[in-house]
């Protein structure tokens, strides 16, 4: 049963543990995994289905073969009920997956595709609706003055080279900086910054504790928490350690006067 179940739940898992998911991705993924396991329930995935074929090899472990009376009562009480309990739970978990899809109109790769200065008067408008329709209540954007900066700031992206090729988070991250793309397109740029917050991915979480772990070993059990934290941050966003300048760092901590412990008697 679990065999059929867990790897499209585990395919769905894996997207959300990529560094910078892709928001126009979170809708199709969530739909179509649930989708899959639809079908489950109007046909039996093939390793349930093959449930019959299997027992008689464990005849010998004391498992008797079931009735198709039992069979179909296993069905409907436990594999097709388990089925729609997951659904409920997967609906319940990505509530606002349309709302957080509308974020893809920053995406370059959909403004390029196949653009024209037409085009710009209607691209992304629906999603930008929805965007200011949720946050222009809240007082934390203009919802006309965004969607007047939206037409220039298509035309801008589709037409430069190197801001076509940029990823979503990029493009996000470009408005956030204080620049000529910020001063132009305030309600974008703010929108941009609910974006970029947003807490898509696991993989900061899984990233934090993974390098606790290697930090805080069993020999390192007593650093301080200011020192953890430190080491913490350098280990998850710093850089390389090949890029690290070693003999600059070794140099100036050879001219330290005082580098030396004075112990007392």
């Amino acid at each position: 049963m679990f065999c059929d179940i867990l790897p499209p739940l585990a395919n769905l898992s894996r997207a959300f543990q990529r560094k910078n998911i892709d928001f126009s991705m979170i809708k199709p993924l969530v739909q179509g995994t649930m989708a899959t396991i639809e079908s489950l329930l109007m046909t039996p995935g093939q390793h349930f289905s093959s449930l019959s074929t299997v027992l008689p090899d464990l005849r010998q472990y004391g498992f008797k073969q079931p009735s198709s009376a039992e069979e179909d009562a296993f069905q409907q009480q436990v594999y097709n009920r388990y089925l729609s309990i997951l659904l409920d739970h997967i609906s319940g978990r990505f509530p606002d997956a349309a709302l957080i899809e509308a974020f893809s109109v920053f995406d370059p790769a959909k403004i390029a595709l196949n653009f024209s200065v037409q085009d710009a008067a209607s691209h992304g408008v629906d999603a930008l609706t929805r965007l200011t329709e949720y946050y222009g209540p809240h007082n934390v954007v203009d919802s006309e003055a965004a969607k007047s900066e939206l037409r220039p700031f298509t035309c801008i992206v589709a037409t430069n080279q190197e801001l076509r090729q940029l990823a979503t988070h990029q493009i996000m991250s470009l408005l956030q900086k204080k620049g000529e793309l910020q001063d132009m397109f305030p309600n974008l740029s703010r929108l941009a910054a609910i974006g970029l917050l947003l807490p898509m991915s696991t993989v900061d979480c899984e990233r934090g504790f993974s390098t606790l772990k290697r930090i805080k070993t069993d020999l390192r059990n007593r650093l301080s928490s200011m020192t953890l934290q430190n080491l913490m941050m350098i280990s998850v966003e710093g850089p390389e350690p090949s890029d690290f300048p070693y003999d600059r760092a070794c140099d100036l901590w050879s001219g330290w006067r005082n580098r030396r412990l004075s112990v007392e008697k």
